[in-house]
């Protein structure tokens, strides 16, 4: 079914649903009531706010239940909300009302505080900026669990390049090393960047023979093993760990500097804007406080 037959729809159930409905008066003042759908008491329900409730999927007899659904629920939310102004004590009414009225000021405000700041925020950082704030904060930034550096292959017991791959592997020259990955085709999975800061969870979830329980058994700065089983062999070599509680490495925390760097700015910009505009209200004589 089309939208526009879906649309088409919903017109004919806004239509039937505010048949009959005339203007009339409530406590002596009329009130227009051709558009709505809805009353309780003196209280309205007006057909704009019911004209997009119905998911495109549901039609028909199902739209029209959808929508008496969602005007009894909007019924009974006026009438609990009138017993409960005639019910409730006089205090905890204008205790309420106190509240409301501070959740919509603070509304305002920050929507208006937000806009101003979109548009007047630097948002260009540089490298030297962002490193001087790490180093000037590093000590807060702490290792959750473990940082390492690592690379491994899985190899196949019957390759027949088996020996070559493993010697490369192993090999300290650097060019050996970075051959393998032209041999990656021949490998059931590898990673083989060991420049690369990762999180332990990377660990577990390539060596499925390492866990919480034994990761100290494997998990050591400058450690080489190898674990083989029935089918292949994993040759695995950890460059670095930063334990748990370590300081962050620059490189892997250089993204989040970057926010944290433009919501320390909106924070300064914010209450520079409010000392600002108390400043500007006290030369213009618009605020003042009496001794």
């Amino acid at each position: 079914m089309s939208r526009l037959i879906k649309y088409s729809q919903r017109a004919i159930w806004i239509m039937f649903l505010t048949v009959g409905l005339v203007s009339c008066k409530t406590d002596g003042e009329e009130v227009d009531t051709s558009n709505a759908v809805a009353r309780v008491n003196s209280t309205y329900l007006d057909k704009n706010k019911v004209e997009d409730v119905v998911p495109l999927k549901v039609t028909g007899q199902d739209s029209i239940a959808y929508v008496h659904r969602f005007i009894d629920k909007w019924a009974t939310k006026q009438l609990l909300i009138e017993v409960a102004q005639l019910n409730l004590d006089e205090d905890r009414v204008v205790e309420i009302e106190r509240l409301v009225e501070s959740f919509k000021s603070d509304l305002y405000i920050k929507a208006y505080l937000e806009r101003l700041v979109q548009n007047r925020i630097d948002t260009v950082i540089s490298d030297t900026q962002m490193r001087e704030y790490y180093d000037m904060y590093k000590k807060n930034f702490l290792v959750d669990d473990m940082l390492i550096q690592f690379a491994y292959i899985n190899v196949l017991n019957d390759n027949s390049n088996f020996s070559s791959i493993k010697k490369k592997f192993n090999s300290s020259k650097v060019s050996e090393f970075n051959s393998l990955e032209n041999l990656s085709l021949q490998m059931k999975s590898y990673y083989l960047n060991d420049s690369t800061w990762v999180e332990i969870s990377n660990i577990y979830d390539r060596l499925p023979f390492i866990n919480v329980e034994n990761s100290k058994n494997y998990i050591r700065s400058n450690n080489r093993f190898e674990h083989a089983d029935s089918v292949s062999t994993y040759f695995v070599r950890v460059k670095s760990v930063i334990p748990k509680g370590g300081v962050f490495p620059y490189e892997f925390i250089k993204t989040s500097l970057r926010s944290l760097i433009i919501n320390d700015r909106k924070v300064e910009l914010m209450k520079q804007i409010q000392e600002d505009i108390i400043k500007d209200a006290k030369n213009n004589k618009r605020y003042e406080i009496f001794e």
